[in-house]
């Protein structure tokens, strides 16, 4: 099988429904070509659907190549395309990027990039089999922190849905603790008389999974690749979560490229949402590209007692 590509000019076009009549599969593998001669590859079950929603993220594409692809092998030949353009040009969307492929990153010293992949493919944990890092000097700087945690009362919550997150969506969260990723208990950010953070993860520069108090009840939100949970849910799955009472929101990160979704409710709503595959495979893409740019921003405030209970 070879996939046939044909190319559209799109400068003026805010929809591309018009080069696809009712005959015209709209399932298929796309490039996105941009002014500054940048591209992006993804794939679709609903393709006008897709490109009306990278429009509305980007008004620099200027030209839309699409090539027909059964649904069932859309994963394989997204990779296949990805792996012929990125020698070429820069992908937006390096979430898609396979490891390796945007040159070395600090991470594969630590975790292969056949590791890599593995867990990127992998349907759930995968064995870590890591040792951790420790810091005795910041352990105790933050020791008052998470006593703090722990006399709110939420540290149930926070464990409830910080430890099944890092054990599906954080790869090798042992090798990579605190250089890669850290967690942080009752952060300042944001606090007023009413909210207060309970505790953060993030990763580079971005905050995946959050937890808070609001007067006395507990909610959170967590970021994913908007692209992959799109993909992945056939663009299906946002309205059912907002049906089921989530907020689901782009998120604004520069490190996320434009490509970050957030997605909010209470514990037992955020617990939920890790048992669906569209959002854990969205989650890891995100996490995994953002460990590949770069290592943690907020490594100084890890809080290694709280992480000592996500990890157990």
């Amino acid at each position: 099988m070879v996939l046939k590509f044909t190319r559209h000019d799109v400068r003026r076009a805010t929809s591309i429904r018009q080069f696809f009549p009712p005959s015209r599969s709209r399932c298929g593998i796309y490039i996105l070509g941009f002014a500054d001669g940048q591209g992006y590859v993804g794939q679709a079950v609903d393709v006008v659907r897709r490109f009306a929603q990278h429009r509305h993220t980007w008004e620099d594409i200027v030209d839309f190549c699409f090539a027909d692809c059964p649904r069932e092998e859309l994963d394989r030949w997204e990779q296949l395309t990805i792996r012929d353009q990125h020698p070429t040009r820069i992908l937006r969307n390096v979430v898609d990027v396979p490891p390796g492929r945007v040159g070395p990153a600090d991470l594969d010293a630590v975790a292969s990039i056949d590791e890599q992949e593995k867990w990127l493919a992998a349907g759930g944990s995968v064995p870590d089999g890591g040792t951790r890092h420790q810091d005795l000097q910041l352990r105790a700087a933050h020791h008052a922190a998470y006593q703090r945690l722990e006399a709110s009362g939420h540290l149930a919550d926070v464990v409830q849905v910080f430890r099944p997150y890092i054990g599906l969506v954080v790869p090798y969260p042992r090798r990579t603790e605190r250089e890669f990723w850290a967690v942080s208990a009752m952060p300042s950010t944001n606090r007023t008389r009413r909210h207060q953070r309970l505790a953060a993860l993030s990763i580079n520069n971005v905050e995946t999974l959050v937890m808070y108090r609001y007067d006395e009840e507990t909610f959170g939100f967590l970021n994913l690749s908007k692209s992959v949970f799109v993909d992945m849910s056939g663009g299906s799955e946002e309205a059912e979560l907002r049906a089921e009472g989530y907020v689901v929101e782009d998120a604004e990160y520069r490190t996320g490229a434009g490509d970050v979704v957030r997605i909010d409710g209470q514990p037992e709503m955020l617990s939920a949402l890790l048992t669906r595959p569209a959002v854990v495979d969205a989650a890891k893409h995100l996490n995994l590209n953002l460990m590949r740019r770069g290592r943690s921003f907020q490594w100084r405030w890890h809080n290694y007692e709280l992480a000592d209970r996500l990890l157990e």
